[in-house]
């Protein structure tokens, strides 16, 4: 799996869907058995609770703002094999991820602060090659030259 091809927002919606349905689950089977209670029903509630801890290290690794550095820090801070970006979700229990959730959201968080950087400095380069200055000699001759109008630089 590549945590970059992931629809965080569609997994989300999942898993409360999932909550949703067993919560009315409960209230029917509280309806029709004596003790209230049905083993399959907690077997699958304790499995979407237990996911559902794990979704915020998916969401920081499923981050599109990820770059092969950022990949590295997990590399060394957390396990070896996060040194790709393509590994089964049940890994992330294997290699402990949930010990560096901090971590893990923290490189994600800077990944994201450094591509909206990137972003808005590539914007400003573009727009300043974008723009042209009106200039003027101001001997001629010479080697000075003064903005003749400044109103697009305003």
């Amino acid at each position: 799996m590549n945590f970059s091809n992931l629809n965080i927002e569609l997994i989300e919606e999942q898993i409360r869907l999932y909550e949703t349905n067993i919560q009315g689950l409960r209230a029917r089977v509280n309806n029709l058995s004596e003790s209230g209670e049905d083993t399959h029903l907690e077997v699958l509630s304790d499995q979407v609770r237990d996911f559902h801890v794990y979704l915020p290290i998916i969401m920081a690794m499923g981050n599109k703002d990820l770059k092969a550095k950022h990949w590295e820090i997990y590399q060394k801070k957390v396990h070896p094999r996060f040194s790709s970006m393509n590994f089964i979700t049940n890994e992330i229990v294997f290699l402990n991820a949930l010990e560096h959730k901090d971590l893990i959201i923290e490189v994600s968080q800077k990944a994201t602060g450094e591509s909206t950087i990137y972003n808005q400095i590539t914007n400003i380069h573009r727009k300043w090659e974008e723009l042209q200055f009106n200039v003027a000699e101001v001997e001629e001759g010479g080697s000075s030259f003064k903005l003749s109008q400044i109103e697009e630089v305003i």
